[in-house]
């Protein structure tokens, strides 16, 4: 146990009874109930986005190409989200692959679309810190002709 708790606290009915307890719970419904609008207002967004981007003169930079892959992998993620949500909730309670015997069920759009969600977050974060090199060696040599091919 830590030295800042007291023996005799009682973290985990004290924490349920605090406020702050209370105010995480209510923000946090009101993110989950406002979810999908959210993510419909980012998949539109970057929609709009990767409409820009793909401009024929913004086609010629790395960075423009970059952050063209970081829309498209944040377009798949967050459409992939709106689907796991939305589908996953309209299945039928009583859904049952194994009625005799405890089993897991598994759903393969559940599993497929949070393979999705994890490689996505994965790529268009690499991509970021790729996009955020490229312009460091660019600001850092500006004067450099090998520099200057990367922007």
């Amino acid at each position: 146990m830590s030295e800042d708790i007291p023996d005799d606290y009682d973290s985990w009915t004290d924490y349920y009874n605090s406020p702050i307890y209370h105010v995480r719970h209510e923000i946090a419904e009101i993110l989950d109930n406002y979810s999908s609008y959210f993510t419909s207002f980012c998949v539109y967004f970057n929609m709009l986005h990767l409409f820009i981007l793909l401009q024929k003169p913004l086609r010629s930079s790395s960075v423009f190409i970059i952050m063209m892959q970081i829309c498209f992998f944040e377009l798949v993620y967050f459409s992939s989200k709106f689907y796991l949500r939305n589908t996953f909730y309209s299945l039928p309670s009583s859904f049952e692959i194994c009625p005799n015997n405890p089993c897991l069920i598994i759903y393969l759009h559940s599993e497929v679309s949070g393979l999705i969600n994890d490689v996505s977050r994965r790529m268009f974060v690499c991509l970021m810190v790729q996009m955020a090199l490229i312009r460091t060696i660019a600001i850092t040599f500006p004067m450099s002709n090998w520099s200057q091919k990367f922007v």
